[in-house]
């Protein structure tokens, strides 16, 4: 008999209430909240090292849509009592689930080349795991992210992380795919994993033809909304405008979404959200 085709979970990315409702209208299942994202949005380094409650009032806009979100938590925690205390904040967010990394402070974004990129010993990140199943409960699906594949370490110790990573209570395993053949991580994987593969296509607009064929159980296109809206404004400000042209009405060339429509989504927005109860 043949195995059920997955059908994935389509995880969508967005940092505020426009981008999230604009998720859910194309078809996401949840919203990812994403760390890089968030960064840009405070104008601080995306190491993890801001605090996570500065996230609090965007994370609050994207929930009001309606949709579960999955917290892009990161490599957060510079001791065990510092990781428990930012996971004991997060447990009062109302999440539907969190995701955990395997990469030691400071982290190196997962689309920037590094031969400094250096991760936590197997023990260390499953005992961070730990923690944060005692503490989110089960009703919060736990993620467990390995940058074992980005660092080249060889295939004994990957096994050992996951094997590790899933008897320490995480529910689910996460790459980043780099975009080489997916049907050579996959088989890789698949001799030492079984269980939930959510896999992140950060630099990808659309699904690898390979995807469509042997899917993960969710896909991820973590910031390409956000990218999305802001490619404009960084190709008004690389094209020599500045704010002397902008005096003289470079903005009228412009595509500019009107401000009617705008306030109609946010309209709709609050409608829903008074529905929902959030």
């Amino acid at each position: 008999m043949a195995t059920p085709k997955i059908v994935p979970k389509l995880v969508i990315g967005a940092n505020e209430a426009v981008s999230a409702r604009a998720a859910r209208e194309v078809g996401a299942d949840l919203i990812w909240f994403s760390g890089f994202v968030a960064s840009c949005l405070l104008g601080v380094s995306d190491n993890d090292s801001t605090a996570i409650e500065s996230w609090a009032p965007l994370l609050q806009g994207v929930q009001r849509v309606g949709l579960p979100v999955i917290l892009d938590f990161g490599s957060r925690g510079i001791s065990s009592t510092d990781f428990g205390n930012q996971i004991q904040y997060v447990s009062r967010l109302s999440l539907g689930g969190v995701c955990v990394e395997d990469e030691r402070l400071p982290k190196t974004n997962a689309l920037l080349v590094s031969d400094k990129r250096v991760l936590l010993s197997p023990t260390e990140m499953a005992e961070k795991i730990v923690i944060a199943r005692m503490t989110l409960g089960t009703s919060v699906q736990l993620i467990a992210r390995t940058h074992s594949v980005l660092t080249g370490e060889l295939l004994p110790i990957l096994q050992e992380r996951i094997q590790r990573y899933m008897a320490a209570g995480a529910d689910a395993l996460c790459i980043h795919y780099t975009g080489t053949s997916w049907d050579s991580h996959k088989a890789l994987l698949n001799k030492i994993y079984s269980g939930p593969l959510m896999v992140i296509l950060s630099n990808m607009s659309e699904l690898p033809e390979a995807f469509k064929r042997d899917a993960p159980a969710y896909i991820v296109f973590p910031n390409q909304l956000y990218r999305m809206m802001v490619h404009p404004v960084l190709t008004f400000t690389e094209s020599g405008k500045r704010f002397s042209t902008v005096r003289d009405g470079s903005f009228t060339n412009m595509n500019l979404a009107s401000t009617e429509s705008l306030f109609g989504v946010i309209d709709r927005i609050q409608r829903e959200a008074a529905a929902y109860g959030n």
